[in-house]
């Protein structure tokens, strides 16, 4: 076809994508300029409209669908933000991904102190287990982050106080 001929490419690989996706970034501002005077020429003298070349999408499921995620996440955001326990979400390794609001009050780290970062600088072995027993205090930090259910241990705000708290550990799954 005609488009095969003008641009080399078949209606198969245009159909889809945007005229400036086939211009070099230094002469796209011409190719648009070009392109707006194309779709006014389509009026005559009296601004009667004479012909129209383009193409419209129907792009509402979409954007309802992004709407509802939104509400989705709004709405998780708000209950995060309203319980007075701190909420965590670490990965499979140890490091923190979520940190709410209650988190930065009872822990004293901001949020962006600890995303990405081991939950580690809130336990510390010698506050929870006797002098004897320290020499296995990394096993002890690494079996209590990757345990399951619900204990009370002895935590440390930023500022270095201890207090107990208990702790509710379960695995976050999702579906791939």
């Amino acid at each position: 076809g005609r488009a095969e001929d003008v641009l080399g490419y078949s209606a198969e690989e245009l159909i889809g994508r945007s005229p400036f996706d086939f211009v070099d970034e230094e002469y796209s501002w011409d190719v648009r300029k070009e392109f707006l005077d194309a779709a006014h020429s389509g009026f005559d003298a009296e601004g009667v409209v004479t012909g129209f070349r383009g193409a419209t999408s129907d792009i509402s499921a979409q954007k309802k669908t992004l709407q509802d995620l939104q509400d989705r996440e709004d709405m998780l955001q708000s209950i995060s933000d309203s319980v007075q326990d701190a909420l965590v979400l670490m990965d499979e390794k140890g490091l923190v991904h979520f940190w709410n609001p209650a988190a930065e009050k009872i822990f004293g780290y901001r949020a962006d102190e600890m995303l990405g970062e081991s939950l580690q600088c809130c336990f510390h072995a010698e506050d929870n287990l006797l002098p004897e027993n320290l020499g296995d205090a990394e096993n002890y930090i690494d079996g209590l982050l990757s345990s399951y259910g619900s204990f009370t241990v002895n935590v440390r705000r930023k500022g270095g106080d201890v207090f107990p708290a208990e702790v509710l550990l379960s695995p976050l799954r999702k579906d791939d």
